[in-house]
């Protein structure tokens, strides 16, 4: 079983890797889901998608990627430091020093 897995994760990997290579050779040609060729209509038209469902899924991929890389960025408030406090000694020295 573990053999039969590894190979389906290996598939996976070249589909995506097959797919990503169509997709930066896209010239308006081809899906920009699926990476297959448009008809000629479809050409014509200026689409960028086989179909409404392609459209569908590659917006709710874009949408996953954007949240990822929102919260990737956050940084937990506890890791911030807090400006110095102010020494009162030093305070009082300059306004002594001042005057």
């Amino acid at each position: 079983m573990g053999h039969n897995r590894r190979l389906g994760v290996l598939w996976e990997r070249v589909r995506d890797w097959t797919l990503q290579y169509r997709r930066s050779q896209n010239l308006g040609n081809h899906c920009r889901e699926c990476g297959k060729k448009l008809g000629l209509f479809k050409r014509l038209a200026k689409a960028e998608f086989c179909d409404d469902s392609h459209r569908a899924a590659y917006a709710q991929k874009q949408n996953e990627m954007v949240l990822a890389r929102l919260h990737a960025s956050e940084r937990p408030q506890e890791n911030k430091t807090s400006p110095p406090e102010p020494n009162p000694h030093t305070a009082a020295a300059r306004g002594t020093a001042a005057a």
